[in-house]
């Protein structure tokens, strides 16, 4: 009896270092392939939301972290003819449904967003997509009884200022049936405006 349990006790030790074996060399195989699609994902985004630069932005970025934060922010300053033109933030928020949610978000020299990319959502299946359609367009209602015509303000493209979803008292038309997903969006973006903010002006 003592001899079966010890036998199966060796067994396992062995079984389990085997998987663990296969396991490491998987995680390694893997990690490169990974590791190469997040980047290219990074710069495809990166060129999706900056404004037209002539000579691309700070390979490095600059890490900043916003008042009332720990963890920063990644900002990628551009530039047209030598001349800054603008910034990428790689943002992020823990307010989401399921977690944690990072975007790519694009300013000009004006400071407007100039465009957005949602890059990691562990949201409800669909939602991050839907994030990035519905907060870049607008929906126009009519309304035949009264023959007028609403429009409602989902866009955050061109924006300036502080952004909050109109159940709180905001501009933004939030995604329908996804108010968390959507205050967490913005509370990503706001993160990313404070952060060029903060760049701007000591760069002035």
């Amino acid at each position: 009896m003592k001899s079966n349990m010890l036998t199966m006790v060796a067994s396992l030790t062995l079984i389990a270092g085997g998987m663990g074996a296969l396991l490491g060399v998987v995680h390694d195989a893997t990690a490169e392939p990974i590791a190469k699609a997040q980047e290219l994902a990074k710069a495809q985004a990166l060129e999706a939301v900056l404004p037209p630069m002539d000579n691309g932005m700070t390979k490095d970025p600059i890490e900043i972290t916003v008042e009332g934060d720990t963890r920063p922010v990644q900002l990628y300053p551009a530039f047209d003819n030598g001349n800054p033109c603008g910034a990428a933030v790689e943002t992020w928020t823990m307010d989401g449904f399921s977690g944690e949610i990072t975007v790519m978000v694009g300013f000009n020299a004006n400071g407007e967003i100039s465009g957005f990319k949602v890059l990691q959502s562990a949201e409800t299946p669909g939602l991050g997509a839907k994030a990035d359609e519905w907060f870049r367009s607008e929906v126009v209602n009519d309304e035949p009884s009264t023959g007028a015509t609403a429009k409602n303000k989902r866009s955050i493209i061109g924006t300036k200022d502080e952004l909050k979803v109109s159940k709180d008292g905001g501009q933004i038309d939030g995604i329908t049936a996804a108010t968390i997903t959507s205050r967490a969006f913005l509370d990503a973006v706001n993160r990313a405006r404070r952060a060029y903010n903060q760049y701007s002006m000591i760069n002035d």
